[in-house]
């Protein structure tokens, strides 16, 4: 047991930091209260993570990631038809609580902030105009990474809109439900000790 402690007291002497860039896809399927099909989008975009792991086995990880994503709404409680499709852009923002299970695999849960950016729109039919539209939103996330040898990373995420964070006119009280799966590479890496 006093070796034990005394292993785990070193480990925890060391932080471990790294930085680098990904590449992720992303879809996304938001469901309503109201008498409307399901609506999927699917896209994606890249960006940057920056992570620290503490123990051999804790580790918390940010990112930012610039992602386009199609939409694609049918209401069908109209008179006739309405479609509404187009792309948005959103910066999202991850951030995670790991749980490393050796050196290769560790599971994930956070939060992600979804910020709108920019919205393309086409429209048939008799859509409101404050019905929808690019709105910010946050996630839970849960999720496992792998480690690929010393500079990949593969990350594959559900991520579960938070109730009330995603609603607007028509679609009021809505839930998103997204997938992510992103590959990265770290660029840069370095081992502390907190104390010598």
């Amino acid at each position: 047991m006093a070796l034990t402690l005394s292993a785990l007291s070193v480990n925890a002497q060391v932080i471990k930091a790294s930085f680098g860039i990904k590449g992720a896809g992303v879809g996304t399927m938001v469901s309503t209260t109201k008498d409307q099909t399901f609506s999927a989008s699917v896209g994606g975009g890249g960006g940057a993570f920056f992570g620290l792991k503490l123990a051999n086995f804790l580790g918390v990880q940010a990112e930012a990631i610039y992602a386009k994503q199609t939409i694609n709404y049918n209401f069908e409680d109209y008179t006739d038809l309405a479609v509404y499709n187009g792309l948005q852009t959103y910066l999202l923002v991850p951030a995670v609580a790991q749980l490393w299970l050796g050196r290769s695999v560790a599971l994930e849960v956070g939060i992600q902030k979804a910020i709108g950016k920019e919205e393309t729109l086409h429209t048939q039919g008799n859509i409101p105009e404050e019905a929808i539209g690019l709105q910010d939103y946050d996630s839970y996330i849960a999720g496992i990474n792998f480690n690929l040898g010393k500079v990949g990373v593969l990350d594959f995420r559900y991520l579960r809109g938070i109730p009330g964070t995603f609603s607007k006119g028509e679609i009021k009280d809505s839930i998103t439900h997204g997938v992510q799966v992103s590959l990265g590479f770290r660029l840069f890496s370095s081992k502390k000790h907190l104390f010598k």
